[in-house]
């Protein structure tokens, strides 16, 4: 799967419970469904009965500085990680 093909929402919170993930995936459920491209109606279809504790995580993507990505790169429970760059190309 490339970048462009992933699916997901945003939280842009430092910590998220519960019910903001039911909020987010509920929103995130109403673009898919309202979706006019067949791949977004097929991934509703598959994900609307499911409740956010039992969708599968696949990545996240973490925003900040150099030193606070290699911080959080070191923790145990990170499997794999890469750093990548923004750039202004104005």
């Amino acid at each position: 799967m490339r970048e462009h093909e992933a699916l997901g929402f945003s939280t842009n919170t430092s910590y998220n419970s519960n019910s903001d993930l039911n909020y987010e995936f509920g929103n995130f459920l109403k673009l898919l469904q309202t979706s006019i491209s067949n791949e977004h109606k097929n991934a509703y279809m598959n994900i609307k009965d499911k409740k956010i504790e039992e969708i599968e995580i696949l990545g996240v993507v973490v925003y900040g500085t150099r030193d606070q990505i290699l911080e959080i790169m070191n923790a145990p429970i990170i499997k794999s990680a890469s750093l990548g760059g923004i750039i202004d190309n104005y």
